[in-house]
Order: structure tokens, then C-alpha cells, then sequence
């Protein structure tokens, strides 16, 4: 991964990324306001750390997750937005009249 897609993904789940070496970038700005650090191409694969903790293995969405932004993933068959429901003959015909 490079830092470039690291960060179009962080300010796409609303969070900032920050660059502190080649190998070393950091989430900030979550709801949990806490710093998570990361490396995303290490020996081990992708590694991230919260606040002063044991690093571990993960995929960038576990991080995301970590820094406090949990998206809420819509099912095929859903629509972002509801439909209207429908109404019965007495609304339709009290809308008709005024």
C-alpha cells in the first residue's frame, strides 16, 4: 500500500492521515479521539498500534475501526435513502381535497 491510497481511504472514512516516515503513518481524528499508528508494509504485513499497546495484525478497516469510525455497510437490496409508503384511499382522497 502506498501513502497516497492510506490517506484517500482515511479522509473517505473521515479521518486524517499523517505521514511521519516512509514506513511509519497515523490516523487521528476518530470518534474515540485516539492516535492510531501504522505500517502498512512491514515484515508482517499490515501493523497498526493504539495509543501505546501491543501492535497487531489487521487490514486497514480494523484501524479505521480502532481510530472510531465504524460506517455502517447497506445490504445490496437497500436503498441509501427509504421509499415512501404508500397511503390508504381516505389520506389519498383528504390530499385531493386540499
Amino acid at each position: 500500500m502506498k501513502y497516497t491510497e492510506f490517506q484517500r481511504i482515511a479522509v473517505d472514512a473521515g479521518l486524517d492521515a499523517r505521514q511521519c516516515s516512509t514506513h511509519h503513518w497515523q490516523l487521528l481524528g476518530g470518534s474515540r479521539n485516539r492516535l492510531v499508528n501504522v505500517w502498512a508494509n512491514s515484515k508482517q504485513g499490515f501493523r497498526f498500534q493504539v495509543e501505546g499497546s501491543k501492535s497487531q495484525g489487521g487490514r486497514m478497516k480494523d484501524a479505521i475501526e480502532l481510530a472510531g469510525v465504524v460506517r455502517k455497510e447497506l445490504a445490496p437490496w437497500e436503498d441509501s435513502e427509504p421509499l415512501p409508503q404508500p397511503v390508504g384511499m381516505i389520506r389519498r382522497w383528504w390530499r385531493w381535497i386540499w
